[in-house]
């Protein structure tokens, strides 16, 4: 898991200010169920800057809820340490 903040800037003809989000990007090597991995780039008004922030607003958008994701947590936790 990576998250950040990005500055999405309007086209160069239009007078619209950038917009500021937060991505966060998730990429499973192997889905626990055996079915594909998956990848998400979420993008988020809200702000995200730590680890812990990052899972919730996964969380939000995946409907998950937080006991489910201890197991999560120690598993991205470890591939991103590889």
């Amino acid at each position: 898991m990576r998250f950040c903040e990005v500055e999405l800037q309007a086209s160069n003809h239009s007078s619209q200010p950038p917009v500021r989000l937060w991505a966060v990007h998730l990429h499973e090597s192997a889905a626990e169920d055996g079915g594909e991995p998956i990848e998400w780039l979420l993008l988020t008004g809200v702000a995200v800057t730590t680890f812990e922030h990052a899972v919730q607003r996964a969380e939000w958008y995946a409907g998950v809820s937080r006991c489910s994701t201890a197991r999560s947590k120690a598993a991205v936790e470890s591939e991103t340490a590889s």
